[in-house]
């Protein structure tokens, strides 16, 4: 029997890390919001696609009526039957298949297309001053902002802002310079004239709605943002980490690629507070949130998930891969100097930490069994002598045993009490 044979066989093999680049760029685009933010952009996202059909439809009912000019109808009736086309699309993607940050982009920079092709419309029929004039089309375009702001994505704001400056503006420049402000062929000018100045008014107004709509989504994502924060460390609180769990449960699951989990508990914190005080306390969970908030990647996340506890949510790794990372954080806790209070009394020079460590789907095939595993193996790591970090038995992985000594046992059934 060969080497390989003898090896014994994993009870789930770990997921090999993808390298797909279009995956890693939908997710470099996607990683600036949580799991709520998502929600959002994809709810909105839905609303924005509902109201296009519904206004589109409405528009192709308009032009469909006998009473409506015949010469405007065969200009602006294709146009509008494409625009419905291109609705009912967006609406089969958003209600379908939601990609937030693909369709917040695209659909934005369609629907100020659209607007700006109907205006582009009367000068098919030679009518620039209805064009320049129009107090229904023209005012679309703001609706067209405000459905951006909607997709919760201040860049999707910027750009639809942009874009409507832009095609907007070329069209006031192409009816300056092909007909002039006071071309008589248009007399008595019923829509209106050629004004530059009403025109920039007009360019104003629509950098004014992109600026306030983007400042809008900024302030939101902010106050979002506090209230999934730990004001004492600075690190995500309990909420924030279970929505960031269950994203990344859902990539894991998408895209076939494993994340693991630690939690951390300071050992013997109670001691500490009613020894040295709940000041001297406070600074010990920053020392040890300092120490975390260094020590992770700019993928992973590190939370405050109790008094004296701690997560880490490590994305595309295994809790094999990890172990050597977890107890060096482990190691640097412990030689970390917490400093005294501002009044001077000290208190504990250093703390010591008990790290449990799992990883889906080797350890479970939801986000709660893996927790659920991690915990587990923080109770070993407590029941061991604390100051260790644990994780998956190599003996068990068919691996070879590794160095670190406090690490890698074999979890018991059952929890243990902490103490």
């Amino acid at each position: 029997m060969d080497q390989q044979a003898r090896r014994p066989r994993r009870r789930w093999p770990s997921l090999a890390i993808r390298t797909d680049v279009a995956a890693r760029v939908r997710e470099a685009v996607a990683r600036h919001a949580d799991v709520g933010t998502t929600a959002l952009a994809i709810s909105g996202e839905l609303l924005v696609a509902q109201v296009r059909l519904l206004l589109v439809a409405l528009l192709l009912a308009m032009q469909l009526l006998p009473v409506t000019d015949a010469d405007t109808r065969r200009v602006t009736l294709p146009l509008t039957w494409v625009a419905f086309v291109v609705a009912a699309l967006f609406y089969f993607l958003a209600s379908r298949r939601p990609q937030p940050w693909l369709q917040g982009f695209a659909s934005s920079a369609v629907d100020v297309t659209l607007v700006s092709c109907g205006l582009a419309t009367f000068l098919l029929l030679d009518q620039p001053h209805v064009t320049l004039n129009s107090h229904t089309l023209f005012e679309l375009y703001f609706i067209a902002i405000a459905g951006a702001a909607l997709r919760y994505n201040p860049q999707a704001c910027a750009l639809t802002g942009l874009l409507a400056l832009v095609q907007y503006g070329a069209i006031v420049a192409y009816c300056a310079r092909r007909w002039g402000h006071a071309d008589a062929q248009f007399a008595p000018f019923r829509e209106g004239g050629l004004d530059l100045n009403a025109q920039g008014a007009r360019l104003l107004l629509l950098a004014a709605a992109a600026l306030i709509s983007a400042i809008i989504v900024l302030r939101a994502q902010g106050l979002r943002e506090i209230s999934h924060t730990d004001r004492l460390t600075g690190l995500a609180n309990r909420r924030a980490f279970d929505d960031r769990v269950a994203l990344e449960a859902e990539r894991a699951r998408r895209y076939r690629r494993p994340y693991a989990i630690a939690l951390i508990d300071v050992d013997h914190f109670k001691h500490v507070n009613d020894t040295f005080g709940h000041a001297q306390g406070d600074l010990a969970l920053r020392t040890v949130a300092g120490v975390l908030d260094r020590g992770h990647r700019a993928s992973d996340v590190a939370a405050r998930v109790g008094g004296d506890e701690f997560a880490l949510l490590l994305a595309e790794t295994t809790a094999e891969v990890v172990m050597s990372r977890i107890d060096g954080l482990r190691r640097q806790i412990s030689e970390t100097s917490i400093p005294d209070v501002a009044d001077g009394s000290s208190g504990p020079h250093r703390v010591t930490v008990s790290i449990g460590v799992a990883n889906w789907p080797d350890d479970g095939e939801t986000p709660e069994t893996v927790l659920a595993t991690a915990d587990a193996r923080l109770y070993e790591a407590k029941h061991l002598g604390r100051d260790r970090a644990t994780g998956p038995s190599p003996m068990w992985k068919g691996a070879t045993p590794t160095a670190l000594s406090p690490t890698a046992v074999i979890p018991r059934r059952g929890r243990l009490r902490r103490g």
